[in-house]
């Protein structure tokens, strides 16, 4: 039988081993950190350039309102090229393991999401 200290160590255990770990989601518009959230450095470099930005779900950032530029985040660069060879993203260019939707954006704003983005994908 397994004492309730060695169940709560165990149960530790595998949140630690989880992909996500346990408790460690955040809501989609939230910009705190999160280790997990492959956003978080471009984020961070987006801000610094003084970018209108926020967390769309949990793979998105937006710039500015909802007609400017949003960047989609893929695991890897290969994982966005696949989708941009199958056709799936027509209107995006690609950006290491990030796909920017250019929408409305200035080429101001585009030029500082490709340097964010160059840095940090």
């Amino acid at each position: 039988m397994i004492s309730k200290r060695g169940l709560a160590a165990s149960l530790a255990l595998i949140c630690l081993l989880s992909l996500g770990g346990c408790g460690s989601k955040q809501s989609g518009d939230s910009l705190g950190s999160n280790p997990n959230d492959q956003r978080s450095e471009a984020l961070a470099c987006m801000e610094e350039q003084k970018l209108s930005v926020k967390k769309v779900g949990n793979t998105s950032i937006q710039v500015g309102p909802g007609t400017g530029p949003r960047v989609v985040f893929y695991t890897t660069p290969r994982d966005a090229e696949a989708d941009q060879f199958e056709g799936k993203t027509p209107d995006a260019e690609q950006v290491g393991r990030a796909l920017i939707y250019v929408n409305e954006g200035s080429d101001d704003v585009l030029e500082k999401l490709e340097d964010c983005l160059d840095e940090t994908t």
